[in-house]
């Protein structure tokens, strides 16, 4: 507690420094206490925490197709002047709305500026989470809500579309007109609208798709897939290309490895990345808008694949390390080092290189290192 508060000094001295004011940061930080559910929550996110067919069914689940076609219908006028203005596709914004607060049902009721305050201290993103906590003191700011409305998630994220901070200072929209950017209230227009205008600062391409499943032809090489390659489709071996992309710059990706899905990727699908940076989301959103829209579900199954959990991650990484592969850390989180390690320990040992951690490629490095430790006494003998 007394690094916390020793914290909120140091911070306290940067947000005056920041044009905070004085008046502000009392009312606001003084004796402000940590969250600790706040971390465990960080700790535990479910696009790292579930499978890839577990984290599908989550977004699916809850009536949402059904709910979110209803929605569509009901904000018919708002979404169309939303996609005039911005170019970004109804069905996205509904699955969007649907994924972050359950078409508003879910907004979140952590305390906006404590879960920052919280999350920019634990250190692990400090940086970010500082920008964020200033972001929030400057709406306070401006009066665009009051300290008691600022609720959100666990990570800060408000409204309907649960916009971060700095991304609302950056796009929000009065599109109903009356005056306010009010993401908090009952009506989704102005937080549907403010999404619409970050995704499109992020790169949207009206009329174009985020993507869509592809079939592979044998030739294909799991080794390349991945969203750190965009090439021409005739680069790619895969059976077709899907309407609404660009032949000139597709990326294909396998989400659950060689066994699962896969899909082609258009620049949509980057800028659904920056309204949230994890590819797990990025997909659910493009695969419930495109149910939403009455397009077929996929035709690939997910392979029952159970989720590392944290731990198990960490040991993933630690034992690539210890095989002499760079992760880029032991931190839990197969990022691209940790999925270019797995993928160069893959095709070592005669394996898929698909870069999917999964629990079977944990069991059989696990395997593996029994066998050397058995080969080892042997030799000693």
């Amino acid at each position: 507690m007394e690094a916390f508060a020793q914290w909120l000094r140091r911070f306290r001295r940067l947000a005056l420094r920041r044009g905070i004011s004085a008046a502000l940061l009392d009312r606001t930080l003084a004796g402000l206490p940590p969250d600790h559910t706040v971390i465990a929550r960080d700790r535990a996110q479910p696009e790292a925490a579930l499978s890839a067919r577990a984290y599908m069914d989550r977004a699916l689940g809850r009536n949402r197709v059904a709910r979110g076609r209803t929605a569509l219908r009901d904000h018919a006028d708002a979404l169309a002047r939303i996609e005039t203005a911005f170019g970004v596709a109804p069905e996205i914004l509904v699955a969007i709305w649907g994924l972050e607060s359950d078409l508003g049902a879910v907004r979140g009721d952590f305390d906006v500026i404590r879960s920052l305050a919280t999350l920019a201290h634990e250190g692990r993103r400090a940086r970010l989470f500082e920008a964020q906590l200033l972001a929030a003191l400057r709406i306070l700011a401006a009066g665009d809500c009051t300290r008691a409305r600022l609720r959100g998630s666990w990570a800060g994220a408000m409204g309907h579309t649960q916009l971060m901070p700095a991304s609302y200072l950056a796009h929000a929209v009065d599109l109903d007109g009356d005056g306010r950017c009010d993401i908090w209230g009952e009506d989704p227009t102005d937080a549907l609208a403010s999404a619409a205008a970050l995704l499109a600062a992020g790169g949207w391409n009206a009329g174009m798709r985020w993507g869509a499943e592809v079939r592979l032809l044998p030739a294909f090489d799991h080794a390349r897939a991945g969203l750190d390659h965009w090439r021409p489709a005739a680069d790619w071996a895969i059976e077709q290309v899907p309407d609404g992309l660009d032949p000139a710059q597709i990326s294909v990706v396998c989400p659950a490895g060689a066994r699962g899905p896969a899909f082609a990727l258009g620049p949509n699908f980057r800028a659904l990345l920056r309204y949230n940076n994890a590819p797990p989301y990025a997909l659910a959103v493009g695969v419930l808008a495109d149910r939403i829209a009455g397009r077929a579900g996929l035709a690939a199954p997910w392979p029952e694949d159970a989720a590392l959990g944290f731990r198990d991650r960490r040991e993933l990484q630690q034992r690539l390390v210890d095989a002499g592969y760079d992760t880029g850390g032991v931190d839990g989180v197969l990022g691209p080092a940790s999925i270019a390690a797995i993928r160069a320990w893959q095709q070592q040992h005669a394996m898929v290189p698909d870069g999917h951690g999964s629990a079977e490629l944990l069991a059989r490095m696990r395997a593996g290192a029994g066998a050397d430790a058995r080969d080892s006494r042997s030799d000693d003998a």
